[in-house]
């Protein structure tokens, strides 16, 4: 069974009310741990509000431009170290390798799609 998970209508102590990367995998029986092959990052429907989708394991987690670009920038401050990743309030254990992994693909989904948006005169992130 998929999970799906949207930014709020209204910033809740963003970005760390909305995603949070915390050294050291979680022992929280509830996180999901995430193993590298179930990480996966794609850039939604132009019609989609929010234009990163996340998948982390069995979820997905929709994000705004800015808030996938603050958890970028949290992984790289963590330089591919076992982290838990916190994304709209479910946790998820991540190994190095599956840090690493979502922090690339993270930056290219935002690469593409900082390209996109210039062509309507949209600032990138």
């Amino acid at each position: 069974m998929t999970r799906e998970t949207h930014e709020p209508d209204e910033p809740i102590n963003w970005p760390y009310g909305h995603v949070s990367v915390t050294p050291g995998r979680t022992t929280d029986p509830a996180a999901d741990r995430i193993a590298l092959a179930a990480v996966a990052v794609t850039l939604t429907d132009d019609d989609h509000d929010e234009c990163i989708r996340v998948t982390l394991g069995p979820t997905d987690h929709y994000l705004h431009s800015t808030t996938a670009r603050a958890l970028a920038d949290e992984l790289a401050a963590h330089n591919g170290t076992p982290v838990t990743i916190t994304i709209h309030d479910i946790p998820h254990a991540a190994s190095g390798p599956a840090a690493r992994a979502l922090r690339h693909a993270l930056e290219l989904r935002l690469t593409e799609w900082n390209q996109r948006p210039a062509a309507y005169g949209i600032p990138g992130v």
